[in-house]
This record gives C-alpha cells, structure tokens and sequence, in this order.
C-alpha cells in the first residue's frame, strides 16, 4: 500500500520540480524557476544550507543520478555533484548532521549521503 501511495504522488513531485515549483508566503503561492532537468519519482529535502535539493528520479532517458538545489532567496537552481546510483522511488531525508540520505529505490538496495559543504556523495553501510 505504501508504494502505491508513493506513485500517486510521485506526479505531484513533477509537477512541483519541473513544472515550477510553488512555495507559500503569506498564505499566497507563487510559481518558482523550473528545475533545469524534468523528473517524476525524485527524491528532495531541504539542506542545512536552506537549499531545497531534488535528486535522480525518473525522465525519458531512463532513471537519474543527477542532483540540482534550488537557492529560494535568488530564485536559482544549481546543477550539483550526481549520486553514485541511479535512484527512482527512494527515500530522502537530511539528518541531524546535516547531511542528506538518499536510501533505497526501486531495485536499489543502497545508500548515500551528500555533504553540502563539500558537494559530494559518500556510501553508507546498510
């Protein structure tokens, strides 16, 4: 049941990062620069950093590696360093060190995590 929920909203998340994303300021949305690179099952989480950053997923081209972060003050999406794995459907989430984990994906049975500080991925145990 968790996956299907996932894949619904999956398109949201397309919607959002390739589309324009939406962001709420005093109870109005307003539409934000698209990502430079469409994609449905992303992963994204908000860094230490107040960058919002959106990872691998799905495009025409097949399943994704590569990772853009968005700087809401400048309205601005930067192209980052690309997870080692190719990851649709995954979970994603910063943890309390400040890094981000990109865990699992359809078919993968691995993890990462990306410094911000240092723009790079690193595996992790599992």
């Amino acid at each position: 049941m968790l996956q299907k929920s996932f894949r619904f909203f999956a398109p949201a998340l397309l919607l959002c990062f390739s589309a324009g994303a939406a962001l709420c300021q005093s109870g109005q949305w307003q539409l934000v620069a698209p990502m430079w690179t469409g994609r449905t099952a992303l992963g994204a989480a908000t860094g230490p950093d107040g960058r919002i950053y959106g990872m691998g997923g799905y495009t025409g081209y097949g399943v994704q590696r590569s990772m853009e972060a968005y700087q809401p003050q400048t309205n601005t999406w930067t192209t980052m360093s690309s997870m080692s794995t190719p990851r649709e459907y995954f979970g994603c989430v910063t943890g309390p060190d400040g890094r981000i984990y990109a865990i699992g994906g359809s078919w993968v049975a691995a993890a990462e995590a990306y410094d911000t500080r240092v723009d790079r991925w690193s595996p992790i145990e599992l």
